[in-house]
């Protein structure tokens, strides 16, 4: 999700964004598996009699005994089967591998409060008119696109790790910046509720995003290396510094790791921007924004 290459990466994105070793993921891709159908559990290359589940319109889940599903497309169906997939009434399963200190519930609610301090920060110093159209190192956004896409995607993570109703959440797309928001005091509740969800033992449960499941540990990952980035995508746009624990940077950087596969990157992917060679002593921050395709020495033409 640290992807600038798309203005509204929603959850296809996470469905998309998977690479493991000898494992593969059937997932739609150039429609091979047709454009609404995901696989939800990894299967082994090697195995012929593995089968990924499969969802036709992933809004919208299909009992497999029902012959012609209102508001699916029945060719999108036979696809699915032509493929060997199979039909479920759960969100397909993201499958995802976090770094041990996200289980961690002391470990990880210290990087949390760290990275969540200071995109708050960062959030209070660009809330001023003149910044807001300012371009950023995503390519897609402006100051005022990114501001928004944090703020929004921020509280759907804080809903989505406290296990909130999905009909209850706000819908991070469509959601936008109030006037009289105090858009600081919005990660600080959001910052407040995903400290309590790892309290609880978020990084233990399943958690529902918008169109998929994902190990709680995979979201807080995921989440962590969305906030260090962004943070420094807006901190540089408005001609600031920015840093990090270098802990946070290393583990959101492990995490991506397992993430990106080569695949996802270049301008036909529409996710990730080409990987930055990142200089010999680059510190874990670097590292990680070089990872995620950004160039640590960016600065604004507005500079």
């Amino acid at each position: 999700r640290v992807s600038c290459r798309a203005k509204n990466p929603g959850a296809s994105t996470l469905m998309a964004m998977v690479s493991f070793r000898p494992e593969k993921i059937y997932l739609s891709k150039n429609g091979i598996a047709g454009e609404n159908c995901f696989a939800a559990e990894v299967v082994d290359d090697t195995s012929d009699s593995a089968r990924p589940a499969c969802v036709i319109d992933s809004a919208r889940p299909v009992d497999a005994s029902h012959p012609s599903p209102i508001g699916v497309d029945v060719q999108e169906r036979d696809r699915c089967r032509t493929y060997g997939a199979v039909m479920t009434d759960e969100l397909p399963l993201f499958p995802t591998t976090a770094p041990d200190v996200f289980r961690d519930e002391v470990r990880a609610a210290v990087l949390f409060d760290g990275v969540l301090d200071r995109l708050a920060a960062v959030i209070d110093a660009t809330a001023a008119t003149e910044h807001q159209m300012r371009p950023t190192p995503c390519s897609a956004f402006t100051v005022a696109d990114l501001r928004r896409h944090v703020l929004a995607w921020l509280q759907f993570f804080a809903s989505a790790l406290n296990d909130v109703d999905p009909a209850d959440r706000l819908d991070p797309d469509t959601w936008q910046i109030g006037t009289d928001v105090d858009a600081g005091a919005v990660v600080r509740t959001a910052a407040a509720d995903i400290a309590q969800a790892i309290a609880g033992g978020a990084a233990d449960r399943t958690a529902v995003m918008s169109q998929s499941r994902m190990a709680g540990d995979g979201v807080l990952a995921m989440a962590l290396g969305e906030y260090i980035v962004h943070a420094w995508d807006l901190a540089v746009a408005t001609g600031r510094g920015y840093d990090t624990d270098p802990a946070a940077a290393e583990a959101a950087l492990a995490f991506l790791h397992t993430m990106v596969a080569p695949e996802y990157r270049g301008p036909d992917s529409g996710f990730f921007d080409a990987e930055m060679p990142a200089p010999d002593g680059a510190s874990p921050l670097d590292r990680l924004l070089c990872f995620a395709g950004r160039d640590p020495g960016w600065t604004s033409p507005n500079s």
